[in-house]
């Protein structure tokens, strides 16, 4: 009688900790998306709104020479086709009859923050990001939150971009840094322009956290970007309102 009691007890015990742990997994991944959709410095006297893409996205490549539109051109495209699957949103390059409404722009770093301080939002922070990180990215939204347009500025090394011979052989390391770093900016700005427009530590490995400079998102990522296009979650919604709905959804 006291066995079966004990086993008892530790079964539910066990049934618990397993609620506890999952429990804990959703808060935690609450809180990741509440700091990456939403401003991290949250004053609970202040409403902040939820801003996601209603209407499809048109992306321009732009560069000086086409250099950099043809070697990176193919993974702008298996990236936005990944992220059409996880967000349902029609996303495709521009075409004569498909205007742009997003822009990607590879320029040298020089030649950057000039094109920084004439065509942002925010010339301050477009100049301190790409002096940082060689990346940026900007959205705009409507009064009803819906984005409806963004620019990703990349960066690139004209000297990795034509890669040189070194005492007779190819100096590959260089380009393969260069391809990493500017893969990098594309992979996480075009998640960035869907909505997630801040970084965070609080999940490690994650694609949204600046620390780790990952290429691609993680599985608890992909989830987080599937839940903001989840339909429950409209734009407009107040921040509190959003992360009750988000709740289920993660």
């Amino acid at each position: 009688m006291l066995k079966s009691a004990i086993i008892l007890l530790t079964l539910a015990l066990s049934a618990c900790a397993t609620q506890l742990g999952v429990r804990d997994k959703v808060d935690l991944r609450r809180q990741m998306f509440s700091q990456v959709v939403f401003a991290p410095d949250y004053d609970s006297r202040r409403t902040d709104y939820l801003g996601k893409w209603t209407g499809s996205l048109s992306i321009k490549l732009k560069d000086q020479g086409g250099k950099s539109i043809e070697k990176y051109k193919s993974r702008v495209i298996k990236q936005i086709e990944v992220l059409g699957n996880i967000t349902g949103l029609k996303i495709l390059l521009a075409t004569e009859n498909n205007p742009p409404n997003v822009t990607i722009k590879f320029y040298s770093l020089e030649e950057m923050q000039n094109l920084a301080a004439l065509n942002t939002g925010d010339a301050a922070a477009a100049k301190a990001s790409i002096s940082k990180s060689g990346c940026h990215a900007e959205i705009d939204k409507n009064s009803d939150h819906r984005i409806t347009g963004a620019r990703i500025f990349v960066t690139v090394n004209p000297s990795a971009e034509s890669v040189q011979l070194m005492n007779g052989t190819l100096n590959a390391e260089v380009a393969k840094e260069e391809e990493l770093k500017v893969t990098q900016c594309l992979v996480k700005s075009l998640i960035q322009i869907l909505g997630f427009v801040n970084a965070s530590d609080v999940i490690t490995p994650s694609i949204f956290n600046d620390a780790r400079n990952l290429s691609y998102p993680t599985s608890v990522d992909l989830k987080i970007i599937k839940a903001l296009y989840n339909a429950s979650l409209k734009p407009g919604m107040p921040r509190k309102q959003a992360l009750t709905v988000v709740e289920d959804l993660l």
